[in-house]
Parts: C-alpha cells; sequence; structure tokens
C-alpha cells in the first residue's frame, strides 16, 4: 500500500520508514486511547493520501516554479529530503492532532522516534536513510520543530 501510494514522491527507503512510521503511529494511538478499533486501514490510506498531497501540491509545485522562472532559493542546501516536511503533516493530520492533550501529542513524536513498548524496527541510522538525512530525526525536538516551522510558513 506505502509503495503504490508513494511511488514517485519518496525514494525506496523513504518508503520503508514511512511503513514503520505508520505501523507505529497505529499501535500507539491505539494505546493510548485503550481501544484496538481507534485505528484502521482508512487512517493508514488517509495519511498517504496527505503525504502525497502535500507533497505534490507544496514541496514539489515549489521546486517546480523555481526551475521554470529561474528562481533559486536563498535557503541553505536541505539537511533532511523533501520529502520529510509532507511526510511530518500527514501523519500529524493523521494521528498527531487527534490526541487531545500536550502529554499524549509528545509521546506521539517520542513513540515516532523510538519506543521499545511497541517494537519498533525502524533503523534511523541505514545507510539509506542516514544519505537522505532522516537520521537526524531520531533528534529530540525534531519533529516538532519541523511541524512548528510548517505551521509558521502557512501564515
Amino acid at each position: 500500500m506505502v509503495a503504490g501510494s508513494l511511488q514517485g514522491v519518496a525514494s525506496r527507503a523513504e518508503q520503508k520508514a514511512v511503513t514503520e512510521l505508520l505501523r507505529t503511529s497505529q499501535a500507539y494511538v491505539r494505546r493510548v486511547v485503550a481501544d484496538a478499533s481507534a485505528t484502521s486501514l482508512r487512517d493508514v490510506k488517509r495519511a498517504l493520501t496527505l503525504m502525497t498531497w502535500f507533497a505534490e501540491h507544496i514541496v514539489y509545485k515549489e521546486a517546480k516554479v523555481q526551475r521554470q522562472y529561474g528562481y533559486q532559493s536563498a535557503k541553505k542546501k536541505r539537511e533532511v529530503s523533501e520529502f520529510a516536511s509532507p511526510m511530518v503533516l500527514g501523519l500529524a493530520f493523521t494521528y498527531y492532532f487527534r490526541l487531545s492533550d500536550a502529554a499524549e501529542r509528545a509521546g506521539y513524536w517520542d513513540a515516532l522516534r523510538f519506543d521499545s513498548q511497541i517494537s519498533f524496527s525502524l533503523d534511523w541510522s541505514s545507510d539509506g536513510l542516514r544519505a537522505i538525512g532522516w537520521n537526524r530525526m531520531r533528534t529530540h525536538g525534531w519533529f516538532e520543530k519541523t511541524l512548528s516551522s510548517i505551521q509558521v510558513c502557512a501564515y
């Protein structure tokens, strides 16, 4: 499901990582809500649809406009792949914002970084993820900072 939905917008390494992040998201929400039916494959599909939409309509559209008009962004070289922001937005809209309090929300990002209670199996230091900068995501505060910076840009 992930590979088919993200084909053309995310690399193979990103697709594998998203699979694990979705699995962890599902498990975390089910644990916090204490209800096995709190999440479903519809949530997975929604997250993938949002990731693809954000990638195609925000990130890649900006790059296309820059190429078309010869505009070069003054931003420094990206430390993490362009797909990181659409991925964070897709996860946030599907899982993060449904959590009712700040502790649950903070716990969500911590679970994505590493949560032994969910038997997390994403290897953040693998060559594939390190090459595209995703190993930085494991840094405490990275998800929160990325979501915050996206929200600031939207205003």
